[in-house]
């Protein structure tokens, strides 16, 4: 099922690339107290809202078994730029467009 799921990965990002994938394990509603489901819910949005103040753009995914939530985490190119000259990354220029060379 993981190519399965590597294209519904590929289909739902809206911008940007994934840089990292998440994975939260969500509790079964049959046998898990109202608590600790609310408990675990509360743990997700505090994670996800942090990773928002981050500039992080987030998609999230339930599997199909509704038992795994994915959160595709990744930063549109301009801003992967800007942070690779914040932290002075020298980066590889596109090959086709500018032969290659690496940019200060």
């Amino acid at each position: 099922d993981g190519g399965a799921m590597a294209a519904m990965m590929a289909q739902s990002m809206t911008v940007g690339r994934a840089l990292v994938c998440m994975v939260f394990e969500l509790p079964d509603e049959e046998i898990t107290s109202e608590a600790e489901i609310e408990k675990q819910k509360k743990q997700r949005e505090a994670v996800i809202a942090r990773l928002g103040n981050l500039n992080l753009q987030i998609d999230q995914l339930v599997s199909s078994a509704g038992d795994r939530l994915f959160l595709l985490l990744s930063l549109d190119d301009t801003r992967i730029l800007e942070e690779a000259e914040a932290r002075a990354v020298k980066c590889r220029l596109n090959e086709e467009k500018y032969g290659g060379g690496l940019c200060p």
